[in-house]
């Protein structure tokens, strides 16, 4: 049963960025599932959560999810939603960097981060440097990656 559980992201490229495929697990969905029927039954929680002005299109009902949820566990086994969906990020991160990265960044994905950042500037010298890398990289077959090619951020020190 616990097989089902584990994260596995799978590296699509076909014509420019990497975009990478997670397959959210059962609990997930019944959880967010689950949610979303007690926000349609309500006419005045449906109005207050609903989200469709905030997004591009002619969207109809659809509904922010509000801050508890994220912090839900499906059950005692699976992580809160949050951080299964940071896990995610940190697998897709991580596989970027080390597939088409310099020295530096693969130093950087094996990094041990103990403080949050929120702005990030780019200089025109590292822009420069990832446009002179752009022929090459869009040229070159994406290795696959495997749960075991990315760090465990449980382990930094910022997320103890």
């Amino acid at each position: 049963m616990e097989e089902e559980y584990k994260l596995r992201g799978k590296v699509h490229a076909p014509f420019g960025p990497m975009i990478m495929e997670f397959e959210i697990p059962k609990p997930y969905i019944k959880l967010l599932n689950d949610y979303g029927d007690k926000i349609s039954a309500s006419d005045k929680k449906s109005k207050q959560l609903d989200w469709s002005d905030n997004l591009v299109g002619n969207v109809k009902q659809e509904h922010k999810i509000e801050q508890h949820i994220w912090q839900e566990k499906p059950n005692k086994n699976l992580p809160s939603l949050f951080n299964w969906a940071g896990n995610c990020v940190n697998m897709f991160v991580k596989t970027h960097l080390k597939q088409q990265g310099d020295e530096l960044d693969k130093q950087v994905a094996e990094q041990n981060i103990k403080s949050i950042g929120y702005h990030y500037y780019m200089t025109p010298e590292t822009a420069e440097k990832g446009l002179s890398k752009l022929p090459k990289a869009t040229a070159t077959t994406p290795k696959k990656w495997t749960l075991n090619d990315w760090p465990d951020l449980t382990k930094m020190d910022i997320f103890k």
